[in-house]
C-alpha cells in the first residue's frame, strides 16, 4: 500500500528496459512518459464537493475542476495550500495543512470534512503502528552508560559524507579536516556548477574562506553523486573507506511528490547497502523532531523521547517527520537483521557558530528562522509562550559533538544530540526588539486575530508557512508535543571532555545581528 502522493501519475509500458554495459538498469536513457490531457472531467454530486471544485478553481484560476483532480496536479504547490486551508476554515470547515496533501481531490476533502473519509494509508497510520518493535526495543535497551564504559571506543579513518553542501555536512567536513587525519571523500550533486567540487569549493569559502583550499583534492576527494541512485555510490567502493556520515536530508516538510522520502529513507537504504557490500561503520543524521505529538486526551502522553526510545506511538503528522523515523527504523532494523555496525544521531534546532555568529546560507529552510521571522511580520508575540524552552545547537559545537559520538563502542548506537542547555523563546524574543523589531508581548487572543488576519494576505501567508503547516494538526483537535530527553548522551560527552557551554546574551545578539544584516527582518522584504 501507498500513499496517493507516492503513486505515479503516469505509467508507460516498454518492451524492454534499457541497460548499461554492466547489465543494470538505465535510468538515464528511459523515455519520459506522455502525459495526454485528462478528459475525464466528474462534476460534483453534492454542495461540499461543489464547493473545493469552486475553490480551486478560484485559487488557480481555472475554468473546471472535477471531484477527482488532484490539486497539486492542476498547478497548486505548497505555498499556496494556504489559501485552501483558510478559505476552509472561514467555511467552517476543519482542514490542517497536511490534510491537503492528504486528500488532495476536492472528493477526499469533501468526505473528510463530513467525516466519510476512508482512512489514508499513511507511513503514521500503519507502517509505524503495525511493526513489530521488539527486537528494536532489545537493541536499545543495551545503548547504557554501561556499553559504553565497558567497551573500546572506535576510530574514524576514511570517511564518505553525503550532504556536503548543506548546513551541516559543511561544519562536519571541518571539524573533520581539523580533528582527524583521514581522506574525505563527499558525494556530491554538482547542480548548476560545471562540476561537483566547484559546488563544494564554492560553499566551502562562503563558510570558512580558503581555509581549506589546499586539502581539496588531497584530503577531500569530490564525485558527482545522488543519494536516492545507488549506481553513485560505485565508484566510492574502490577507496578504503572507513566511516559513512550521511548528512543528506530533505528537510521540507510536506510534498505533493515523493522527493521527501528518495532521499531521508531511499538515501539512506542505499547507505545501508553500501555499508554491507564494504563493511563499513554508517552514522546516520536524524532528527529530534521524530518525538512527535501526542492528541491532547491521549492517556499515553506522558512519554519522553529519550535514547532507548523510537515509537511509542507519537502522531508523526508529516511527510518530513515519518520519512525520518522510517529511516530510522530502517538503520536499526539492519542492525538487527543484517549485523550493521551503524548508528542514528538525532540533532536539533541547528543554530548559528558559537565562534561568529555565521548562519547557513539558505537560512529561509530553517523552521526556527522561519519562526522568529513570522513574529516580526505579525509584529506580535503571546505571553504565554514567553517560558517555551529553546535548545539551540551552534553548528560548530554540534559539529565537534557528533565527531566524537561517532567513535563510541559499537553497542552505543542511538543518540539525542542536543544542548542541555535552554533559553526561554520569550527572551529570544526580547533581544530581537533591543535590536529594534518592536514586538509587542501580547495575550494569546489578540495574538491568534493577528495571526488570523495575516493567513488572509497570501503574501504574509507564504512567509507565515512555517507556523501555519503546524496550526490544527491531528485533525483539528490539540495536541500536546512529546519532551526530549538527552542525559545519556550528554553523560557520554562529558567523559569525552565535551560540554555544551550555555546559550548567553552574547550569542543570541550576534545570531540575531548576523541575521539582521543579511536582511532576513528587514520590512521591505516581509511586505514584498
Amino acid at each position: 500500500h501507498l500513499t496517493h502522493y507516492m503513486i505515479p501519475s503516469a505509467f508507460l509500458q516498454l518492451e524492454k528496459f534499457p541497460v548499461t554495459p554492466n547489465g543494470k538498469t538505465d535510468v538515464r536513457a528511459l523515455p519520459e512518459p506522455v502525459v495526454s490531457e485528462n478528459n475525464d472531467y466528474i462534476p460534483p454530486s453534492n454542495e461540499t464537493e461543489a464547493y473545493f471544485c469552486n475553490l480551486f478553481a478560484e485559487i488557480l484560476h481555472i475554468d473546471k475542476v472535477g471531484i477527482h483532480d488532484s490539486f497539486f496536479e492542476i498547478g497548486g504547490t505548497s505555498l499556496v495550500v494556504t489559501s485552501v486551508v483558510i478559505s476552509a476554515s472561514e467555511k467552517g470547515y476543519a482542514v490542517s495543512y497536511s490534510d491537503v496533501f492528504k486528500y488532495a481531490t476536492p472528493k477526499a476533502l469533501a468526505r473528510l470534512v463530513t467525516g466519510t473519509a476512508e482512512e489514508e494509508p499513511t507511513l503514521s497510520a500503519t507502517d509505524f503502528s503495525k511493526y513489530d518493535y521488539t527486537a528494536i526495543h532489545n537493541l536499545l535497551a543495551e545503548n547504557t552508560l554501561t556499553a559504553y564504559q565497558n567497551s573500546t571506543m572506535r576510530e574514524i579513518g576514511n570517511i564518505l559524507l553525503t550532504g556536503a553542501t548543506g548546513y551541516m555536512g559543511a561544519h562536519l567536513l571541518s571539524q573533520f579536516l581539523q580533528k582527524e587525519t583521514g581522506t574525505a571523500y563527499c558525494m556530491v550533486r554538482k547542480g548548476q556548477f560545471e562540476t561537483a567540487e566547484q559546488r563544494l569549493r564554492n560553499l566551502l569559502y562562503y563558510y570558512f574562506e580558503d581555509r581549506y583550499e589546499k586539502d581539496i583534492g588531497t584530503r577531500v576527494i569530490v564525485l558527482d553523486g545522488d543519494v536516492t541512485d545507488y549506481r553513485y555510490f560505485e565508484p566510492f567502493e574502490q577507496f578504503a573507506i572507513h566511516t559513512v556520515f550521511n548528512c543528506a536530508a530533505n528537510v521540507k516538510h510536506f510534498s505533493s511528490g515523493t522527493d521527501i522520502e528518495d532521499i531521508n529513507v531511499g538515501g539512506v537504504r542505499n547507505c545501508i547497502a553500501f555499508c554491507q557490500k564494504t563493511n563499513t561503520r554508517l552514522i546516520h543524521f536524524s532528527t529530534t523532531s521524530v518525538a512527535g505529538a501526542f492528541a491532547q486526551q491521549a492517556k499515553n502522553k506522558s512519554h519522553t523521547l529519550n535514547e532507548q526510545s523510537m515509537y511509542f506511538g507519537q502522531l508523526l503528522d508529516n511527510q518530513y517527520i515519518s520519512s525520518k523515523m522510517l529511516a530510522e527504523r530502517e538503520v536499526m532494523q539492519a542492525i538487527v537483521e543484517k549485523g550493521l555496525d551503524g548508528k542514528v544521531i538525532r540533532v536539533g534546532t541547528l543554530a548559528a557558530r558559537e565562534s561568529d555568529g555565521e548562519f547557513q546560507i539558505n537560512f529561509l529552510t530553517n523552521s526556527f528562522m522561519g519562526r522568529l521571522r513570522s513574529y516580526r511580520l505579525l509584529k506580535c508575540f503571546p505571553y504565554s509562550m514567553i517560558n517555551t524552552l529553546l535548545r539551540m545547537g551552534p553548528i560548530d559545537r554540534s559539529a565537534e559533538a557528533f565527531l566524537l559520538l561517532a567513535k563510541t563502542p559499537t553497542k552505543c548506537c542511538l543518540f539525542n544530540a542536543v544542548n542541555n542547555h535552554t533559553v526561554p523563546l520569550g527572551y529570544v524574543i526580547n533581544m530581537m526588539n533591543r535590536d529594534g523589531m518592536n514586538i509587542r508581548f501580547v495575550e494569546h487572543r489578540e495574538f491568534v486575530d493577528a495571526l488570523s488576519d495575516a493567513e488572509k494576505d497570501p503574501q504574509k501567508a507564504a512567509i507565515l508557512s512555517s507556523m501555519l503547516a503546524y496550526k490544527n494538526m491531528n485533525g483539528g483537535t490539540s495536541a500536546v508535543s512529546v519532551a526530549v530527553r538527552s542525559d545519556y548522551t550528554t553523560q557520554i560527552l562529558a567523559r569525552m571532555g565535551f560540554f555544551w557551554n550555555p546559550t548567553d546574551e552574547k550569542y543570541i545578539r550576534q545570531f540575531i545581528e548576523a541575521l539582521v544584516q543579511l536582511g532576513f527582518f528587514d520590512e521591505t522584504n516581509l511586505n514584498r
